[in-house]
């Protein structure tokens, strides 16, 4: 611009003497464009644009300390007022004279002349771009004081969505940055009641896991107790049932031995007497005897009698050893005991179970007594035997098998009935169980046999193919 006047050369127009640019070079004017808009536009307005604006404010803050200044928000106010008074004031100003100049340039004399000429229409242009320059600086400012607005809205959409972590910067001192600040305040205590809340919800947590699993453990507690309790209650009746057994077994024996020695004293009387009777007519003359054969006919019917008696009697007899030897009540909580006749006794008692479609094959080994609960192991022996025979359904056969090795007694019970499913075979010790499917007395159950093996520091195992049948094998100690 101050080099204008180097170009500038009067002309006349009619009575009018104007100046005109036409000795001036066009690269002049194209490179004093540029430098007018940096200097008085742009680089003001990015200065400014950067003191109003939201972001680096702890910069900002340090540069203003650098000269003993306080940045507070409210210097934004007063550099929205700076940037519209030098809108106005320069910047305008300057872009007409470029534009004014830019136009001369091109039209030169005629430009001149229309300006003269024409006066009114040059003042509306003029008015024209003030315009657009005002009406662009109040779009920009509604922007500036828009947008601490949009900003909180944006904080509180993010609080909406559960970040209580956000915070919105003050940046002026107005009402916008009193309700700025209470809604930072308001944040501030929502996030410390959220996480006052997830450690409470923390802590209930844990208590409740804790709780849950103390719970459990009682509950494991109570049924492991309950299932001992069941099992020593059946224990208790089968203990119970064996003493009335043992009791009744006792009275039996008394009442029936009685009468049975008075049949055997009498019946050896009768043998005697029948005896004696028959050599008489042995040694009667042939003519008599010939005719007492009613007589000698009669004789054999006693003498017949008299063997029916013998037999009857032995077996009674029998019985009872069985039943003393099963109750085992001549003898005290543990004794030397043989096996295989506690196995016979067994046999004997359950012969009615038997009956003719099951063989029963012993094969005994050389098992020689030892220390053991007899009558608890005629239980076990009673239950593995009922088992089997209720395995079979139609016919089949019971193998029993006895050894001795590395100081154990194994007594094998081996059936072929229907066998047991391999899914049932971890099951059936537990009480109730039942390889019919069905519910067992506990007189009965194999997991009565368990318990009492486990006395003896023994074990059971158990192999079974279904449809092959089942091997029940005691294992015990010869000394317990």
């Amino acid at each position: 611009v101050s080099m204008l006047p180097l170009f500038i050369e009067p002309s006349v127009y009619g009575d009018i003497e104007v100046f005109t640019v036409e000795k001036m070079p066009m690269f002049l004017i194209l490179s004093g464009i540029p430098a007018t808009l940096f200097i008085f536009a742009i680089f003001p307005a990015f200065i400014i644009y950067f003191l109003i604006n939201d972001f680096k404010m702890d910069l900002k803050s340090q540069m203003f300390a650098r000269f003993g200044i306080l940045y507070p928000a409210g210097k934004r106010q007063i550099g929205m007022m700076f940037l519209v008074i030098f809108i106005i004031i320069v910047f305008i100003p300057a872009l007409l004279a470029i534009l004014e100049l830019a136009v001369t340039l091109e039209l030169g004399d005629k430009y001149a002349q229309f300006s003269t000429l024409n006066p009114l229409e040059s003042v509306m242009i003029d008015r024209l771009v003030v315009l657009v320059g005002v009406v662009t600086s109040v779009i920009f400012l509604k922007r500036a004081f828009t947008k601490p607005i949009d900003s909180l809205l944006t904080e509180i959409d993010k609080v909406r969505a559960g970040d209580y972590s956000t915070r919105t910067a003050i940046i002026t001192e107005d009402e916008i940055g009193v309700l700025t600040n209470n809604f930072n305040e308001m944040v501030q205590e929502l996030e410390s009641s959220h996480q006052k809340l997830a450690a409470q919800n923390h802590t209930l947590e844990i208590k409740v896991d804790a709780r849950t699993r103390e719970l459990k453990e009682k509950n494991i507690e109570l049924e492991n107790t309950l299932n001992t309790l069941q099992q020593m209650q059946k224990q208790i009746i089968v203990q119970e049932k064996m003493a009335s057994l043992g009791q009744l077994v006792a009275g039996l024996t008394h009442e029936i031995n009685t009468p049975l020695g008075v049949i055997r004293s009498m019946k050896n009387t009768q043998s005697k007497a029948v005896a004696r009777l028959k050599s008489r007519l042995e040694n009667l003359p042939a003519d008599r005897a010939a005719s007492d054969s009613e007589i000698q006919k009669m004789m054999q019917i006693i003498l017949n009698a008299d063997q029916s008696i013998d037999q009857g009697t032995e077996r009674l007899g029998g019985i009872i050893q069985n039943l003393k030897t099963f109750a085992r009540l001549d003898e005290a909580e543990t004794a030397v005991a043989d096996i295989h006749e506690s196995m016979d006794s067994v046999l004997a008692l359950i012969k009615h179970d038997l009956l003719t479609n099951i063989e029963v094959v012993r094969e005994y080994g050389d098992v020689p007594p030892f220390v053991c609960h007899a009558r608890k192991l005629n239980q076990v022996f009673f239950n593995l035997l009922k088992n089997a025979c209720q395995a079979i359904e139609n016919s089949g056969r019971i193998t029993i098998t006895t050894k001795v090795e590395d100081n154990h007694v194994f007594v094998a019970i081996r059936d072929t009935g229907k066998g047991i499913k391999p899914e049932d075979l971890d099951a059936i010790f537990d009480p109730g169980f039942s390889k019919k499917g069905a519910v067992v007395r506990a007189s009965m159950g194999l997991s009565i046999s368990y318990q009492i093996i486990q006395e003896h520091n023994g074990r059971i195992e158990v192999a079974s193919k279904p449809g092959e049948g089942s091997v029940f094998t005691v294992v015990i100690p010869t000394a317990i």
